[in-house]
């Protein structure tokens, strides 16, 4: 198989614009929020902190996320009392929490439907319900319905 000039020049000028440059546009300005690295980088780096006492709990929950909180609150209306949560960060739920006008995990719930009465007990016992969503034609399920 030969090659033509043709082919020559066409392979050339492929290469060439593959190895254009391209215009590098900016990110915006913020910044990237999450887990604090340098703390938890603090466990490997070295001899770990003996601890000063220790503690005996039914039920140890390591994270203080939507996970964790879940389970501390399940935990609590099944009687479980016993419970000791472990969070790394300064503050408790995770991607969930906010720092700004907008959760940093974008996590938002909408109206639940009746049938979701386990939601509509968290919603209520949080003092987020109200009125308005009642007045769409959403509504909690009835007492004595069912929950946990």
């Amino acid at each position: 198989m030969e090659l033509t000039r043709r082919d020559v020049l066409a392979s050339f000028l492929g290469a060439a614009v593959a190895c254009r440059q391209r215009e590098v546009v900016p990110l915006p300005p913020g910044e990237l929020v999450g887990a604090s690295h340098s703390v938890g980088h603090r466990l490997r780096g070295g001899p770990l902190p003996q601890p000063s006492r220790w503690e005996t709990h039914e039920v140890v929950i390591a994270g203080g996320g939507i996970a964790g909180l879940s389970a501390a609150w399940r935990l609590a209306h099944a009687g479980i009392r016993d419970v000791v949560l472990f969070e790394l960060e300064p503050a408790l739920g995770g991607t969930s929490r906010s720092g700004a006008a907008f959760p940093w995990g974008a996590h938002y719930i909408v109206t639940p439907s009746a049938e979701n009465r386990v939601l509509w007990r968290l919603l209520g016992e949080m003092g987020v319900l109200d009125e308005a969503n009642v007045g769409r034609g959403f509504s909690p399920p009835p007492p004595g319905a069912g929950g946990l």
